[in-house]
């Protein structure tokens, strides 16, 4: 898994992302988290979408999400789905779309 360098972060995972962001770099599993992730590979089951599956999933099956991208990190479900509100509620008002995988494209990871 990679985390975007604009991954967005709820305000529960907020104050400790920097401890986050190296977890899950190092594939460290840290309890609890929701990812939002971004796929890659044209062939897996959320192509063209970004779905939020819980930390403990993603590394349990590492992989099958080794080429996604993390685009945002929540400390519940509840908060993933706040979140992913939130995504896409700033990429339409940025690009009047709801185009997510292009307005994090490979420029913005």
């Amino acid at each position: 898994m990679r985390l975007s360098r604009n991954a967005f972060w709820s305000g529960e995972t907020e104050k400790r992302k920097d401890r986050l962001a190296f977890g899950i770099r190092h594939h460290r599993i840290p309890k609890g988290l929701w990812y939002l992730i971004l796929p890659d590979e044209t062939d897996h089951p959320f192509r063209g979408l970004f779905a939020f599956i819980s930390a403990e999933e993603a590394h349990r099956n590492r992989k099958m999400y080794r080429t996604t991208t993390v685009i945002g990190v929540a400390g519940s479900r509840a908060g993933a789905r706040d979140l992913s509100a939130k995504i896409v509620d700033r990429v339409f008002h940025e690009t009047g779309g709801f185009d997510v995988r292009t307005w994090f494209g490979e420029d913005r990871t």
